[in-house]
C-alpha cells in the first residue's frame, strides 16, 4: 500500500486534531507570557470577565476594570523589555520566579485594558472559564495566564476540528489555514481572535455543507446552527457577521420558496444586527475618546466623512497600496508584537500550498456555481471594506488620506473566502498527493516557526 493511501485512511479534521494538539501545546510553551499582541490586556479582561464582569468599566479617560493589583504587576515584570526588543532575551528563572507571586484578590487597584474595552464578554469565555477554574485551585496570576490559554486553545480545536468535518470542500485548506504560525500563535494565547477564528471557520462551514452537499438539506438544527453561530460572532467582532452573506451560496430549492427563502434571510440579518446594536448600547459610556492626540473620535470621523465621503475610499485605497503585501504575509504570520518576522521562504511557500490545494484539490462531484463564486468573493470584499471603514473611524487622524493598521489576522476569519475563489475541478489531481503535501507541509512549517520563536526570545 501507497504512503499516500495510508494517509487516506485518516481524516483531514482527525489529522488536525493530532496537530493542533502536540503543536497548539509547544506553542503555548514556547511563547513567554505576553508576548501574544495585546495579551495583556486580554489577560485582563478575561479575568474579570471570570469574576462575572460583563463590560469594562470608565475612569475618566481609562476604560478597564478594578482588578487585583497582582496581575498587572506579573504582566510588567515578567517579560519586561523584550517585546520590540530583539535583542532582549525571555529569562526562563523569571518565569519561575513570578509563578510564585500569589494573587491577593483582596488588594485591588483600576487597571487599564482599554484595546479590548469595547468588546462583549463573548470571546473571552473560553479563556475566563479557564481562569475561573484555576481560581478555584488557588492558582497564581502567571498561572491564570497559561490556564486561560489552554482553554482558548481548547476551544480553537475543537471548532477547527467540526469546520474540517463538515465543510463539503477545501478540506486541507481549512486545515492550513487553521494551522499557519499566526492562527496557531493566536490560538495558543490569551486573546479574544481565537473564538472569533474557530467560530468564523466553523460558520463558514455550515454554509457550505448545506449550499454544496446534495445530502445535506436547510433543516430546524442546521437554521439554529447557524443563528447561534451569527450571535457568537455578532457579538465577539460585528464585522464579521457579513459572513451570513454565504446564506446566498444555498440553493432557494433548500429551504422552500423565494418567500421563505428571503424571510429565513431577513430574520437572520435582524438578529445579528440587534445583538450588534446591543453591544454599542452596552458600551454607551466607553465611546467616543480619542486614545492619542493623533487619533478622533469616530463621531467626527463620520461628520467629516458626511462632507467628504469619497475621501474613505482615497484612504481604502492608498492603505492598501502602501501595506497590501505586508498585510497578506502577515495572513501566514508576524509574531509577537509584530517584531518577530518569520523567513520569507516559510510565508511565500505557505501560500503558494494554500493556492496550489485550492487550484488543484477540487471534487470532481461538487461544482461551485458563478452566483456563489460572486457571493464568496462578495462577502470577502465587503469584509475588507468594512474593517477598513472601523479603523479609519477609530484609529485614523481626522480626514486621513491612508488607513494604516491594518494587520493579516484580520483577515483569518475569511481567509477560506479567498482561497475559494481559486476552486476548480478541471485542474483536480490525485488526492493522496495532495494530503501527503499538507500533512508533510504543516508540521514542518510548524517546527520551523517554533525554532524561529526560540531564537527570538531566549538565545
Amino acid at each position: 500500500m501507497k504512503v499516500g493511501s495510508k494517509l487516506r485512511l485518516i481524516a483531514p479534521e482527525k489529522i488536525f486534531a493530532i496537530l493542533v494538539s502536540i503543536f497548539g501545546i509547544l506553542f503555548l510553551i514556547v511563547t513567554p507570557p505576553f508576548q501574544v499582541a495585546d495579551e495583556n490586556a486580554h489577560f485582563f479582561r478575561a479575568y474579570h470577565v471570570s469574576e462575572g464582569h460583563l463590560m469594562a468599566k470608565r475612569a475618566d479617560k481609562e476604560f478597564g476594570g478594578l482588578l487585583p493589583e497582582s496581575l498587572s504587576t506579573v504582566a510588567q515584570v515578567v517579560s519586561a523589555g523584550v517585546a520590540f526588543h530583539p535583542e532582549n532575551k525571555q529569562k526562563i528563572e523569571d518565569i519561575f520566579t513570578t509563578l510564585r507571586i500569589p494573587l491577593n484578590v483582596e488588594k485591588r487597584s483600576f487597571i487599564n485594558y482599554w484595546t479590548v474595552a469595547k468588546y462583549s464578554p463573548v470571546p473571552y469565555l473560553p479563556q475566563a472559564s479557564g481562569i475561573a477554574i484555576a481560581r478555584l485551585f488557588g492558582a497564581t496570576p502567571l498561572a491564570l495566564m497559561y490556564f486561560g490559554r489552554l482553554f482558548n486553545l481548547i476551544f480553537f480545536a475543537l471548532t477547527g476540528y467540526f469546520a474540517i468535518k463538515i465543510t463539503p470542500i477545501f478540506k486541507w485548506g481549512f486545515l492550513l489555514l487553521l494551522l499557519t504560525p499566526i492562527s496557531l500563535f493566536t490560538a495558543a494565547s490569551v486573546s479574544g481572535d481565537a473564538l472569533t477564528i474557530g467560530v468564523s471557520f466553523l460558520l463558514t462551514a455550515v454554509f457550505l455543507s448545506c449550499a454544496l452537499d446534495e445530502n445535506v438539506s436547510f433543516d430546524r438544527p442546521k437554521g439554529i446552527i447557524i443563528f447561534v453561530l451569527a450571535a457568537l460572532l455578532s457579538l465577539a467582532k460585528p464585522p464579521y457577521q457579513l459572513l451570513i452573506l454565504l446564506f446566498f451560496t444555498i440553493p432557494i430549492k433548500k429551504i422552500g420558496n423565494r418567500k421563505t427563502y428571503f424571510a429565513v434571510f431577513t430574520l437572520l440579518a435582524a438578529w445579528c444586527a440587534a445583538l450588534s446594536l446591543g453591544v454599542v448600547y452596552a458600551i454607551k459610556d466607553l465611546k467616543d475618546v480619542s486614545y492619542s492626540p493623533e487619533m478622533t473620535s469616530p463621531t467626527s470621523q463620520l461628520a467629516f466623512l458626511a462632507d467628504n465621503p469619497g475621501m474613505f475610499f482615497v484612504a481604502f485605497f492608498n492603505g492598501w497600496k502602501v501595506d497590501g503585501l505586508s498585510i497578506i504575509h502577515q495572513l501566514i504570520g508576524q509574531l509577537g508584537w509584530l517584531d518577530t518576522k518569520l523567513p520569507g521562504v516559510l510565508i511565500d511557500s505557505y501560500l503558494g500550498i494554500l493556492v496550489i490545494i485550492a487550484l488543484f484539490g477540487g471534487n470532481k462531484k461538487i461544482r461551485l456555481f458563478r452566483i456563489q463564486r460572486f457571493v464568496i468573493f462578495l462577502t470577502a470584499a465587503l469584509n475588507i471594506i468594512l474593517i477598513s471603514f472601523v479603523l479609519y473611524l477609530h484609529w485614523a487622524p481626522l480626514g486621513a488620506s491612508v488607513i494604516r493598521g491594518w494587520q493579516g489576522r484580520y483577515l483569518i476569519p475569511f481567509s477560506p473566502l479567498l482561497f475559494l475563489l481559486f476552486y476548480n475541478r478541471k485542474f483536480s489531481v490525485e488526492d493522496e498527493k495532495l494530503e501527503l503535501l499538507v500533512t508533510c507541509y504543516v508540521p514542518f512549517a510548524a517546527t520551523l516557526t517554533l525554532i524561529v520563536l526560540f531564537y527570538r526570545y531566549y538565545i
